[in-house]
């Protein structure tokens, strides 16, 4: 059971995830968006790993890959090897 006192993060985080993946919904060509999310946010990869393969269905054109993130080094790493991720959350916020 998810903890009321979390619930608010966890809508939070899963309006951003829609209202990223509307934004982007209109595109023609096959679109890939990299979604990486702290590797202690297991409640919060599951909602958004629900939320991702109901869109994915709607949306053939379009796959959201999900990734975790144990430190701050390795979004940090991801940026100097030329292949950052289009949406990292960062706690309680999606950035």
């Amino acid at each position: 059971m998810i903890n009321p006192k979390r619930g608010s993060k966890y809508m939070s985080a899963a309006i951003i995830l829609v209202m990223l993946l509307a934004s982007v919904s209109g595109t023609m060509a096959s679109t890939t968006i990299r979604f990486m999310i702290p590797d202690w946010a297991n409640p919060v990869q599951y909602v958004m790993e629900m939320l991702i393969k109901d869109f994915e269905e709607k949306n053939p054109d379009i796959t959201v890959e999900i990734a975790t993130w144990k430190s701050v080094e390795n979004i940090i790493m991801s940026v100097v090897a030329d292949s950052p991720y289009d949406v990292v959350s960062l706690g309680g916020f999606v950035g």
